[in-house]
């Protein structure tokens, strides 16, 4: 099936009359939209926003078009080369409730094409808030905070959602989840969107109209990833749907090779490929071994983040997620898959071999060149990961490995000393819980674990996301029990190393450290973390 039978009917909307800059250059392209062709660029003729007008923030307009209808004149513009833009936050106003408290003096800039009251995304005024409060509450927390502008502000990610309902309504869920967790009363609304979204999916299955390469479906299923996180739930379920993000990244890259397409927006498939490299090296400790089953997929992968968007900008510039280091990602897979499998002393020589070279490119390497304060960020973050890497590392090759070792608090200071020069004006986010997960396991002294408490907290105010509160009521579950005490009422079958173990070997969990949630909730597991 043709992907254009996909795809809603094109758009438009008039544009400002063009400036004589003299004579024309030559076409391009003799196709493609409209906007393109009078800059003299070439088209890549994705409808109904091309890829060009999405990444330089213009109005996409097609010859057969419709036209989109303007946002009210009380929104302000702002003028930039000639085409119009509209401050979102401010056209949004309007209709936000005062219990939706946005960010002051954050404006959001999409094309004005993009902000209509007929968006077939957003149907009703409650979708119309939450799709603001989106875009300032957790929008932000997509990428890291030291990436290349345009990737923080996902413009075709936002296209995408605005002409397809079925993406929209999962973006509206994690909205709502997240505005529950800040004090709202949205949980209800959230699990509609979910099911919602999810049944209009089945649907198409089941009439036939996906192939598997659609950029909507892509987004979508990642989508479902997330808001799963961000659902307070004791039964998570984002590794199902990281799975079939897995999948589908592979039938896209077969349905490109097979029509030969060199047209595809390389941000979007770089957010794409990290946020799913990112969730197959830490979402396996959380939700269960069943994931690191397609450890055989990460060369595949891989191989999706070797172009850069911005081709003038360092590699940690265009990495949205993984700082520049996705082989450190990678190695973080490996080892969370070597947990449960016998490997042979040559491949855990390489793997730490592997690990300690991906801390010296870390240290002394990748970021000896950068002068600004983003080096600084990111360079704290993967010090973080590396450093958490080489605790999971030990115990999983010496499984009867106490947390007492000297070896073992020595990593702990490391990733302590971390955490206690941590900057107070640096975000602290849902991008964390993976290694104050394994450092919390690890921890012995009263002062440690209380700086993990503070820290998750600390994840919690910035991100409220569920992985932060479950993360936080294990631990605090395993802190409370004497050591030696988790007992196979506690966990079920969950730990490989016998009936009775230390939060230390809760590490080496087979069905995920989440586990322990479904078992028997202490009071504290009931509670969100502190505000």
């Amino acid at each position: 099936m043709s992907l254009d039978l996909l795809m809603p009917p094109s758009v438009a909307i008039p544009s400002c009359a063009r400036q004589s800059l003299g004579p024309r250059p030559p076409l391009r392209a003799k196709t493609g939209c409209l906007t393109c062709r009078d800059r003299r660029k070439k088209c890549d003729e994705r409808q109904p926003i091309c890829s060009g007008c999405i990444r330089n923030l213009l109005a996409c307009r097609w010859r057969h078009g419709t036209t989109l209808k303007a946002p009210s004149t009380s929104s302000r513009v702002a003028s930039q080369n000639g085409h119009k833009r509209v401050l979102l936050s401010e056209a949004a106003s309007t209709t936000l409730g005062s219990e939706f408290q946005l960010t002051p003096n954050r404006p959001m800039l999409l094309p004005q094409s993009l902000i209509t009251a007929q968006s077939p995304g957003l149907k009703t005024a409650t979708d119309h808030k939450l799709f603001a409060y989106f875009l300032d509450k957790v929008l932000p927390l997509m990428t890291r905070p030291y990436v290349q502008a345009e990737f923080q502000r996902h413009p075709y990610h936002l296209a995408v959602a605005l002409q397809q309902p079925i993406v929209m309504d999962v973006l509206l869920a994690t909205a709502a989840m997240h505005h529950s967790a800040e004090g709202g009363d949205m949980q209800v609304q959230a699990l509609k969107y979910y099911s919602t979204a999810t049944f209009m999916l089945r649907q198409k299955i089941a009439v036939g109209e996906i192939n598997g390469a659609e950029d909507w479906l892509a987004l979508m299923v990642m989508a479902l990833c997330l808001f799963e996180r961000w659902n307070p739930s004791r039964h998570p379920k984002a590794g199902s749907h990281l799975l079939g993000a897995c999948q589908i990244l592979r039938l896209r890259h077969n349905y490109r090779q097979r029509r030969h397409d060199d047209y595809h927006d390389l941000k979007f498939d770089r957010c794409l490929a990290e946020t799913v490299v990112y969730h197959l090296s830490v979402l396996p400790i959380f939700e269960g071994a069943h994931l690191t089953r397609y450890h055989s997929w990460w060369a595949e992968l891989m191989s999706l983040l070797t172009m850069k968007a911005f081709p003038d900008q360092p590699q940690w510039a265009n990495s949205p997620l993984l700082g520049g280091r996705p082989s450190l990602f990678r190695i973080i897979g490996d080892v969370t898959r070597i947990r449960h499998a016998e490997q042979s002393k040559e491949y855990i020589t390489l793997l730490t071999q592997q690990l300690s070279d991906q801390e010296y490119l870390i240290h002394h390497g990748a970021l000896a060149t950068w002068d600004d304060d983003r080096k600084l960020a990111c360079y704290r973050e993967l010090r973080l990961f590396s450093t958490s890497a080489r605790i999971l590392l030990a115990k999983s090759i010496h499984r009867d490995l106490s947390a007492t070792e000297a070896s073992v608090q020595d990593l702990v200071c490391q990733g302590i000393e971390q955490l206690s020069s941590w900057p107070s004006t640096a975000r602290f986010d849902q991008y964390f819980c993976w290694p104050l997960l394994v450092m919390g396991c690890a921890v012995t002294s009263p002062e440690h674990l209380s700086i993990i408490r503070q820290k998750l907290a600390e994840i919690w105010r910035c991100s409220r996301c569920g992985d932060a509160w479950r993360v936080k009521a294990v631990l605090e579950s395993v802190w409370t029990r004497p050591r030696g005490t988790l007992s196979e009422g506690d966990v079920g079958e969950t730990l490989s190393c016998g009936s009775s173990s230390s939060a230390f070997d809760l590490l080496l969990s087979r069905e995920g450290v989440f586990q322990l949630l479904r078992t028997r909730p202490t009071e504290e597991e009931s509670k969100a973390p502190s505000q």
